[in-house]
């Protein structure tokens, strides 16, 4: 059975962190095959229990729900936090895990040769670590993201990007457990869709300063992130550019250190920004 990404993304033109540009962020959240289906009903389960409209168009969640959808008027304060911590406590009991790669819009591009802007490279920064999990776990996935903005046009020109790296890899990986093209959905129609735009607009609004409504959010997700020899930064999430945030991995996932050519650098490390607060760049 194939495991599955449900992917979507999310942006922040004004983040609140000094020293930060525009940032836009992939995120993804593993699934094993066989906990997809009851990922699914159990979201769908809780968006009843809370009062959510049948109506796909009305009822979809969102992180930051606009005016049209039901949660904005109806589900708010407490009630919406709950409603979150809720959904995110399912991912847990699904065994999921989860990917975000954040990325500064001023910044050059991680794969300069293949991206054609802030959307792609981070996307296919995401494809490399989706790579990495499935070898991790030995096994064979798919990706279903949400349908990207825009017109049909967009959509084609943006899993036409996907299919090329999929098939001729990166710089740093060539996807060999991916097992098609990436697949997209409109997301009101996939609640597993809908959990992954939370958890991926959460992270960004927490990495970004957001201080009011992002940080318990954040702490829930915090759990789910992939990590390797005790690290979260560069692996569960990625603030690209890694030499210019990498302090951040330090005082918000409590990193202590920094891999560079398979070699530990403690953090937080001197000369780079945010060296001795997450609020000084």
């Amino acid at each position: 059975m194939l495991d599955v990404f449900f992917a979507d993304d999310s942006k922040q033109d004004n983040p609140s962190r000094d020293g930060m540009g525009p940032l836009v962020a992939v995120g993804a959240i593993y699934v094993p095959g066989d906990k997809v289906k009851s990922l699914e009903d159990n979201l769908e389960e809780i968006c009843k229990q809370y009062g959510f409209p049948s109506d796909p168009v009305k009822g979809e969640f969102k992180w930051s729900p606009g005016r049209e959808l039901w949660m904005h008027d109806n589900l708010t304060g407490e009630d919406r936090e709950n409603f979150f911590l809720e959904a995110i406590n399912q991912l847990i009991d699904c065994e999921s895990k989860v990917t975000i790669v954040i990325a500064d819009k001023n910044a050059n591009y991680a794969n300069s040769t293949k991206a054609n802007n802030s959307l792609e490279d981070v996307t296919f920064m995401l494809l490399e670590r989706i790579e990495t999990q499935l070898n991790y776990v030995e096994n064979t996935g798919i990706i279903v993201t949400d349908r990207p903005s825009g017109g049909r046009s967009d959509e084609d020109k943006f899993l036409q990007s996907c299919l090329e790296t999929i098939t001729s890899g990166t710089k740093f990986v060539k996807p060999q457990r991916i097992a098609v093209n990436v697949l997209s959905s409109p997301s009101k129609l996939i609640r597993c869709l809908q959990i992954a735009d939370v958890v991926t607009s959460a992270s960004l609004a927490f990495i970004s300063g957001e201080d009011r409504y992002s940080p318990k959010i954040f702490a829930a997700i915090k759990p789910l992130l992939n990590s390797k020899d005790e690290r979260i930064g560069g692996i569960g999430i990625k603030i690209h550019p890694d030499y210019k945030y990498r302090n951040l991995y330090y005082w918000l996932l409590n990193d202590k250190y920094y891999y560079k050519n398979n070699v530990g650098i403690p953090l937080p490390e001197s000369g780079c920004a945010y060296e001795n607060s997450p609020l000084n760049p």
